[in-house]
């Protein structure tokens, strides 16, 4: 079940100008793009409802609020306008909208219903969920990931015309983001000659833009980031992410560090393992030697060197996360999603996850 792109923000007031729509959006999100004009185009379409979300991430008490006003509304056509937390909130919400309760179990759902048609419209270069079958949502602080075929959008939209400028406190984590995605699903045991075709294409991409765009956010680095992360959401949708990820989420859920930056606290750490222990897995090596070709690199030191200064691009202050580290390294270590986890292509057992933990 593959999605179509919309070239085009216009082709919605187009095709469905006069459908009833259910638009979920942010409100800095939206007060920002209403300064790019986007209110001239939204104003075009005849029945429109818009929720503002108000959590960082997908909370699970506010999903079952955005599924009830959906549910009174009975519109058309679902739009998720804004960054991986509107967008997984659109996915979930066109999944559960006639389901009795939310689930964090959906794998053998395999519905024939007609759903809503989907409409996804990232507003940062980063998550590349509009195009994969899987969301995140948390509850009492634990993160879930659901994943099933008809969670991907009908359609999706990039907008780089409209997100250029964006500010760089706002864009710089989903851009790390991008960046780890990329590298992840070309480390991952799940990766195939497609993904891996996606993610080459995201990197050499990255490769060139990535520091200009966390730089200067001008309309040339931004409808190349855009792209960049399309790619890496189409090569995760089938690779899936690995140890970086599945370590990152208690990062976000207790101490508020946005997903992006998340994800890079451990980032250098998993890649380093899988590094020093190539000789274990053979097509480790042919990886790396493309990844360092593509970086226009020769070692790992200098790989390590570009991840430390994209470290640096969105400073985060992790005394406190390794202060309760030094208190209680158990708790991050039993907080790793095991399902990502053994998509590492080095096998990490309970101790070296220690020793990563121990290592931030």
């Amino acid at each position: 079940m593959l999605n179509k792109q919309i070239l085009n923000i216009n082709d919605i007031i187009r095709l469905y100008g006069d459908k009833k729509i259910f638009l979920i959006t942010g409100k800095n999100t939206f007060d920002f793009l209403k300064k790019k004009n986007i209110n001239s185009i939204l104003d075009k379409l005849k029945n429109l409802t818009i929720f503002f979300k108000r959590k960082d991430v997908p909370d699970y008490n506010e999903l079952k609020v955005i599924v009830k006003e959906c549910k009174k509304k009975d519109p058309h056509i679902i739009i998720g306008l804004g960054g991986g937390t509107v967008i997984d909130y659109a996915k979930l919400t066109r999944f559960f909208l006639y389901e009795k309760k939310i689930k964090f179990d959906i794998r053998k759902s395999n519905k024939s219903k007609n759903f809503k048609k989907l409409i996804c419209i990232p507003t940062t270069c980063g998550s590349g969920a509009e195009s994969t079958t899987f969301s995140v949502l948390y509850k009492n602080n634990k993160k879930f990931s659901l994943n099933n075929k008809f969670m991907i959008p009908d359609f999706y939209c990039l907008i780089p015309n409209y997100i250029k400028n964006i500010k760089k406190r706002i864009a710089t984590p989903p851009a790390l983001d991008a960046f780890s995605q990329t590298i992840e699903s070309i480390m991952s045991i799940n990766s195939t000659k497609k993904s891996l075709n996606f993610s080459f294409k995201s990197l050499k991409i990255l490769s060139k833009y990535l520091f200009k765009y966390i730089k200067k956010r001008d309309l040339s680095s931004t409808r190349k980031m855009v792209l960049a992360a399309n790619y890496a959401g189409k090569a995760i949708n089938i690779s899936k992410t690995t140890g970086p990820h599945a370590l990152s989420y208690i990062f976000t859920s207790k101490y508020k560090i946005p997903h992006g930056r998340a994800v890079f606290i451990s980032l250098k750490l998993f890649l380093k393992i899988n590094y020093n222990r190539m000789n274990e897995k053979k097509f480790l090596k042919k990886k790396f030697k493309k990844i360092f070709s593509i970086l226009n690199i020769r070692s790992f030191v200098e790989f390590e060197k570009i991840m430390e200064k994209l470290s640096r691009s969105y400073h985060i202050d992790i005394k406190k996360i390794r202060k309760d580290i030094k208190k209680n390294p158990d708790l991050f270590v039993k907080s790793v999603n095991l399902e990502r986890l053994k998509n590492n292509p080095i096998k990490i057992d309970n101790h070296t996850l220690k020793e990563i933990v121990n290592s931030i």
